[in-house]
């Protein structure tokens, strides 16, 4: 599977690892995943070893904020950061942002270009 989840409960923090060339199904099945298990407040989501292909374009971007947007309402007092390594990767992380800023997602968003600085946002 492209993204693995890793979950902390004692933290509070989900990851999602992804690698290699990731899809719309790959998303939204990670996600179906997190959802129907114990919800953490935070979430870190690592594309630093991906290839986000289809997945950041506007279209897709809006599709996977409404896909999970009720089940969003589960988590209380979270963050989500996500985190690309490449100039490409990161401005379309900083879309997603921006996207979920419009779609007034319940929770704060933001895209990191180091594991390090979302951690500490995370954490903070």
């Amino acid at each position: 599977m492209p993204i693995k989840l890793q979950i902390d409960q004692e933290s509070q923090l989900t990851q999602f690892i992804a690698s290699g060339t990731i899809s719309f199904t790959d998303i939204t099945t990670a996600l179906e995943s997190f959802f129907s298990g114990e919800v953490t407040q935070n979430i870190l989501w690592d594309f630093r070893n991906s290839n986000p292909g289809e997945v950041f374009l506007p279209r897709k971007i809006k599709e996977i904020i409404n896909f999970a947007k009720e089940e969003m309402l589960s988590r209380t007092d979270g963050k989500t950061a996500i985190v690309a390594s490449s100039g490409v990767g990161l401005s379309l992380s900083k879309s997603y942002e921006a996207f979920a800023a419009i779609e007034k997602i319940p929770y704060p968003v933001k895209a990191f270009n180091s594991i390090d600085e979302a951690m500490s946002w995370l954490n903070s």
